[in-house]
């Protein structure tokens, strides 16, 4: 089986725990972070669970989908309590995700970032 990197992006992986009173993760804005350093899967998108807390190593799933039948997880863990920096891994149809390092940027800040790669395993 051949690995040949697609993209390395320059933008921007406990337990799973919901929460049901005090702070939430903005999954948004991580679905957003991952969906841009995905940009070489056609009509990416990724969807997480919208109440996740906020706590250092939890980690949870996110699906990840895009045209051609492209399907698949990536597993996110968070890497610090305030819900900013987190790191992700995972398989979406022939393609393999990672992204480790990744901060959500502020609303007031341009972009976020991450040391991310998109491979096509074929």
């Amino acid at each position: 089986m051949a690995l040949v990197i697609l993209a390395l992006s320059g933008c921007g992986s406990g337990g799973s725990e919901s929460t049901k009173n005090g702070p939430s993760l903005d999954t948004a804005r991580i679905e957003a972070v991952i969906e841009s350093n995905s940009d070489v899967i056609p009509d990416a998108s990724v969807k997480c669970p919208s109440d996740i807390g906020l706590k250092r190593g939890l980690h949870f799933r996110c699906d990840v989908t895009g045209s051609g039948d492209v399907a698949g997880k990536v597993v996110v863990v968070e890497e610090d309590a305030s819900g900013k920096k987190f790191a992700y891994r995972g398989r979406a149809g022939d393609y393999s995700l990672t992204g480790k390092g990744c901060k959500v940027a502020e609303p007031s800040e341009f972009q976020s970032s991450c040391e991310s790669a998109v491979a096509r395993v074929t």
